[in-house]
């Protein structure tokens, strides 16, 4: 029986495999050695600071003008705490909420929604405005001075009244549109909300 001398013998795969995968690794290890990490250090821009100076501004103001109003709310004695906790604190929360609120859209780089908030806004102070001009003006006073001398004025006025109550909601809706239209030229479509710096 012819014995083969073990000298003669081809090595182990197994082992060759181990040693190509130690000599991969080792190399790659160089590769990320001669890699040059630097810091990085975030600049403030003019773009960075009048957010962070609107988020400081809009916030403050807001959380500042919240806690005034309930610390004279509270101080007052001669408020009613029913007028206090369904009128006056209502409208403060509502007050400084929008300001809150922007604050926080700016800090969440959620402009989209900010976008559709000064909308809102823009539409409400429209329709204010509008109800409030007959006011203003005198129109209902004169046309009920006028009813006294002649039935027909009450004919002629009551379409006219109609048209002012409409007119308003219909334009406070148009300054919507345009308003959110004018706003999005600047934000961009593929925009995501992004986690605060």
């Amino acid at each position: 029986m012819n014995l083969t001398p073990l000298s003669a013998c081809q090595p182990f795969p197994a082992g060759l495999s181990f040693a190509n995968e130690a000599d991969e690794t080792q190399t790659a290890t160089n590769k990320f050695a001669e890699i040059d990490v630097k810091p990085q250090h975030t600049t403030m821009t003019a773009k960075n600071l009048l957010r962070w100076l609107a988020i400081a501004g809009f916030g403050g103001y807001g959380i500042y003008t919240l806690a005034d109003g309930m610390l004279h709310g509270f101080a007052k004695p001669g408020v009613h705490w029913a007028v206090f906790w369904f009128f006056i604190l209502p409208f403060m929360l509502v007050y400084c909420g929008l300001f809150i609120a922007v604050a926080y859209f700016v800090l969440r780089r959620q402009y989209r929604h900010l976008v559709t908030l000064i909308s809102g806004i823009a539409a409400v102070v429209v329709c204010s405005v509008l109800l409030s001009l007959p006011r203003w003006f005198g129109i209902y006073e004169s046309c009920s001075d006028w009813s006294k001398y002649s039935p027909w004025v009450n004919i002629i006025a009551l379409p006219i009244s109609f048209a002012a109550l409409l007119i308003p909601f219909y334009a406070a809706g148009w300054a919507y549109r345009r308003v959110q239209a004018f706003l999005s030229k600047h934000v961009h479509e593929n925009a995501k909300p992004e986690q605060a710096a």
